[in-house]
C-alpha cells in the first residue's frame, strides 16, 4: 500500500489514538491499540506531530477484542470498544498520572491514583444527546459534524439504548437529549411534560431537567460522591460547599456534611 507506513504502537494517548513515532516526531493514529504494528495512512502533518488512521493490523494485540456495537468505528460516541476493559481502566489510570507529571510536576501513589471500575461495562449511560440526520437521529462521526443515523445505542440503559428511534419519534429538532431515571422511565428535551423530573441518588429524591448537565453513570456518580464525602467531612462543619459548574446540583445535594452553606455555580440556566 503506497500511501502507508508501518509503525509500531507503543502507548494510548487520551481519546483513544495509539500513539507512535514517524520520521522523528509523535503520530497519533486512530484504530491501533499499544503493542501493534499497523499500516498507517497520515492524515495531517504539523512540525510537531502527525495523525494518522489505521488502515490495516500487521500484528495484533492481545487486548485487542470484537467492539460490540455495529456503528463503532463510524459513529463517534465510543473510541475504544476494540480493546480490553481492564486494559482500558489500566491506560486511562496511566493517563491520569502523565498529566499530573506533565502539568503539576506531581508524582501520584497508587493510593492515590485508584481507580473505580464501572458496574457495568455496557448499559449504563442514563443521558445521551442525539443529532437529526436525514432519515433519523444518532451521534456525530467521528472529528465531523457528519451525522451517523443509529438505532440502538449499547452504552445506553436499555430503556434508551435498545430503541432510539421509538424515543425520537414525533421530534422533528435538530438535536434531542433522553435521559432515564432510576425506575428506566426516559424523559425528552423536546416534550413539553418531561421539562423537570424527580430522580433518586444515595436514598435522596433530586430534581434535574433533561436539558441540564448531569452525570451519565449513576454507580460511578455515587461512588465519587461517597468518596469526596468520605474525604472533606470532617473539616465540613461550619465550612462553605461550592459546586462549580454544577448542571443540576448533584454534588451538592447528595454529599453528606454539616456544612454551613452550600453553593452552585453554573453559567446555563434552564428556561
Amino acid at each position: 500500500m503506497a500511501d502507508a507506513i508501518r509503525l509500531q504502537i507503543d502507548s494510548l494517548a487520551y481519546g483513544g489514538r495509539g500513539v507512535s513515532r514517524s520520521g522523528g516526531k509523535v503520530c497519533f493514529v486512530q484504530g491501533a491499540l499499544p503493542g501493534e504494528e499497523a499500516l498507517v495512512r497520515i492524515t495531517k502533518e504539523t512540525s510537531k506531530y502527525s495523525e494518522g488512521v489505521a488502515v490495516e493490523i500487521i500484528k495484533s494485540s492481545p487486548d485487542r477484542i470484537a467492539p460490540v456495537c455495529q456503528y463503532f468505528g463510524s459513529c463517534g460516541g465510543c473510541q475504544l470498544q476494540h480493546l480490553s476493559y481492564d486494559k482500558e481502566l489500566h491506560y486511562k489510570k496511566d493517563q491520569v498520572k502523565q498529566l499530573f507529571r506533565r502539568i503539576a510536576g506531581i508524582e501520584l501513589g497508587e493510593e492515590l491514583c485508584d481507580i473505580t471500575a464501572s458496574e457495568s461495562e455496557y448499559a449504563y449511560r442514563l443521558s445521551v444527546t442525539l443529532h437529526k440526520g436525514e432519515k433519523g437521529y444518532g451521534y456525530y462521526r467521528a472529528g465531523s459534524h457528519d451525522i451517523v443515523e443509529i438505532e440502538k445505542c449499547p452504552v445506553a440503559v436499555p430503556a434508551i439504548g435498545e430503541d432510539i428511534a421509538g424515543n425520537t419519534d414525533g421530534d422533528d429538532r435538530d438535536e434531542v437529549t433522553l435521559k432515564a431515571d432510576h425506575n428506566g422511565r426516559v424523559w425528552s428535551s423536546c416534550r413539553m411534560g418531561d421539562r423537570f423530573f424527580l430522580d433518586r441518588y444515595r436514598g435522596k429524591d433530586i430534581y434535574f431537567s433533561p436539558k441540564a448537565f448531569s452525570q451519565c453513570n449513576r454507580y460511578v456518580a455515587e461512588k465519587i460522591a461517597e468518596t469526596l464525602e468520605e474525604w472533606i467531612s470532617p473539616v465540613a462543619e461550619g465550612a462553605a460547599f461550592f459546586d462549580i459548574y454544577c448542571g443540576s446540583g448533584f454534588f451538592s445535594f447528595t454529599v453528606g456534611g454539616d456544612f454551613a452553606i452550600r453553593i452552585g455555580i453554573d453559567e446555563s440556566r434552564i428556561s
